[in-house]
């Protein structure tokens, strides 16, 4: 949850809390980062990023936002593990387990955005859940009592708008919503008695949008206004006044649904990233006869990570990453699994191609020196590697829908995919197309040289596991 007094708990009618906090917002006041505005698809990947960043390792929670020490389940983390499973799986997992393990199962109210509650809205209470050092769970729960007068709210509105199974009436509490956009937000109840509006009501109106296949000139304005709100960082603000000016701080539930109406139109029906790759000066290379598919394209996926990172591209060691899995599993072999490949990396780091060169054959006996080990351990510092597994290895092939969404939502966040096989390969963009089987192609980066791409059913069919890298700088 967030501070903002127009978030979805600390409505000015409903909590007490909400004249101090009036006070606390007009002294948090944050102006988004100048520069070139982002793509919709640019500002979500931010967005997944910082609520990544945000999960806490002891709790496996999200505060509610940055240093807080509260912890919702509901809103919060429930919406957290929806919008980070399409790139960050794993960590949405862990959320959903850190949920089950506090015995919450539902809240009532948010989940009508996902058709896991029904109408009709119902008050809600706050309570603690647990108590864990310095740190409080909470959860929002809905009581028996109904809203009064929802009409007077933009959100309730929207609320009904999605959930309503009539479909003359839910068409009618999305266009009574829409009625109080104001070309600058939507001028409701609390924007009335608060003097400013809420950025999360935005993110609501796009989601719920695409029930209604809107596309008018306010929708494109509420998504303009939405973008602008972002923080630099990569989360949302919670609040603003008339004139456009962030107030508050960035929080979880307003990025949770900034991100989920930023997607609620799909992604791009095309996304390429070789023209990055040219402009990072990185260079498909060949594996010729060996057996080293895998350690490429994991090497590919980092060094283009960390060009992103450093603005500039430089070729890592694939010779050098193959000699560190060998090192860490104790193997001698050539090639290997993309899990050991990526211990490798990171036990011992990765260093540039010219300190250790690609060989033409491999030999169970080439050792970097202690200068190219040392140099391979610095190589990285100031910024820290992740590899984020979209989908775990399994013997038998085989991705779903689901897995092709995720490798498409990375893609067109501005990452390749490393997808592994009988012969690995990195994803380096896809296009929709209807004549192609499975409805459209991947675009490929191949160190066999030969393959350039591949319908999403024969990818279907043949691929084990996929993961993604990001580097991010670290704190001093």
């Amino acid at each position: 949850m967030g501070v903002g007094s127009a978030s979805l708990r600390y409505r000015c009618r409903h909590n007490p809390r909400t004249g101090i906090l009036v006070v606390v917002l007009t002294l948090l006041v944050a102006r988004a980062e100048s520069g070139p505005e982002l793509s919709p698809t640019q500002a979500v990947a931010r967005g997944r990023a910082f609520l990544a960043r945000m999960i806490d390792p002891e709790l496996g929670l999200l505060p509610e936002f940055s240093g807080h020490s509260d912890y919702w389940l509901y809103h919060d983390n429930y919406l957290a593990a929806k919008v980070l499973d399409r790139s960050y799986p794993d960590e949405a997992e862990r959320v959903r387990q850190a949920i089950a393990k506090q015995g919450i199962a539902r809240s009532g109210k948010i989940e009508l955005l996902f058709s896991e509650a029904q109408l009709p809205l119902r008050r809600y209470e706050l309570r603690d859940v647990a108590k864990v050092g310095n740190k409080t769970i909470r959860s929002e729960f809905t009581t028996a009592e109904l809203f009064a007068a929802p009409e007077r709210y933009a959100d309730l509105l929207f609320f009904i708008a999605v959930a309503e199974p009539d479909a003359a009436k839910a068409r009618a509490a999305y266009d009574s919503a829409m009625a109080m956009w104001d070309n600058v937000g939507f001028h409701d109840a609390v924007v009335i008695e608060s003097g400013r509006y809420a950025t999360y009501k935005l993110g609501l109106a796009l989601r719920v949008a695409e029930r209604f296949h809107d596309q008018s000139e306010a929708l494109a304005k509420v998504r303009e206004r939405l973008l602008k709100l972002q923080n630099p960082d990569g989360g949302w603000i919670t609040d603003y006044q008339p004139d456009g000016t962030p107030i508050g701080m960035a929080n979880v539930e307003t990025t949770c649904l900034a991100i989920l109406g930023l997607e609620a139109g799909g992604l791009p029906v095309r996304c390429n990233l070789r023209p990055e790759f040219a402009r990072l000066g990185l260079k498909q290379r060949s594996q010729g006869k060996r057996d080293t598919c895998s350690v490429f394209s994991t090497v590919e996926s980092t060094e283009f990570a960390l060009a992103r990172s450093n603005g500039k591209g430089v070729a890592l060691s694939v010779e050098y990453a193959n000699w560190a899995a060998n090192e860490t599993t104790g193997r001698g072999d050539d090639g290997d699994f993309f899990h050991n490949i990526i211990l490798g990396i990171q036990k011992h780091g990765v260093c540039p191609e010219e300190a250790m060169p690609y060989a033409k054959t491999f030999s169970p006996d080439t050792q970097p020196n202690s200068e190219i080990v040392a140099q391979a351990a610095a190589f990285t510092q100031g910024r820290r590697l992740h590899f984020h597994w979209l989908k775990g290895w399994s013997k038998k092939a085989g991705l779903d829908d689901r897995d092709l969404l995720r490798v498409k939502t990375v893609l067109a966040s501005g990452s390749p995919v490393s997808a592994g096989s009988y012969h690995s390969v990195l994803f380096v963009g896809y296009e929709e197309d209807t004549t192609q089987p499975g409805g459209g192609r991947f675009l490929i980066s191949d160190s066999n040289l030969k393959e350039t791409e591949i319908s999403y059913q024969a990818a279907k069919e043949r691929f084990s596991d996929l993961f993604w890298v990001n580097a991010e700088v670290e704190s001093p």
